[in-house]
């Protein structure tokens, strides 16, 4: 898997995801609201964004945030575990509250397009190499 697979994949599934700077809960962890369309309703989806990699004009990067950001909270078995690896402090209503949205928000995004292309290891994350550097320098 490659580059051009999340490429291709934005391509073939005519994907757009907006990025949403002005969402105001969690703006100290990088906290990002996407988008996700054009098929309706619209799909909202809190993306942590630590390192302020999300841009519109690169949606295959904004795809591998969204796709990361799915393995979360599929390794997570509880809102406190998502919680801890969001570097959340304290959970409380409104932290379960947004753990189960984006749970929705994600099966709904997999039925109606697909499982994400998963091309960027977890090394090439933490030591921005690979397929994340380059998709960062598009």
């Amino acid at each position: 898997m490659s580059l051009k697979t999340l490429e291709d994949y934005v391509v073939n599934a005519q994907l757009i995801i907006q990025v949403d700077h002005d969402y105001s809960c969690y703006a100290d962890l990088g906290a990002v609201r996407f988008i996700i369309g054009p098929k309706t309703p619209l799909i909202s989806f809190v993306v942590f964004d630590e390192y302020g990699d999300a841009r519109e004009n690169n949606q295959p990067l904004c795809l591998a945030l969204l796709d990361r950001e799915f393995r979360v909270l599929q390794d997570a078995n509880s809102a406190e575990e998502w919680a801890n690896f969001q570097s959340i402090d304290q959970v409380g209503r409104g932290e379960v509250d947004l753990y189960q949205a984006n749970q929705a928000a994600m099966e709904t995004y997999i039925n109606r397009y697909g499982a994400i292309p998963d091309v960027v290891s977890d090394m090439d994350w933490q030591l921005n190499t690979g397929t994340i550097l380059e998709l960062r320098n598009m």
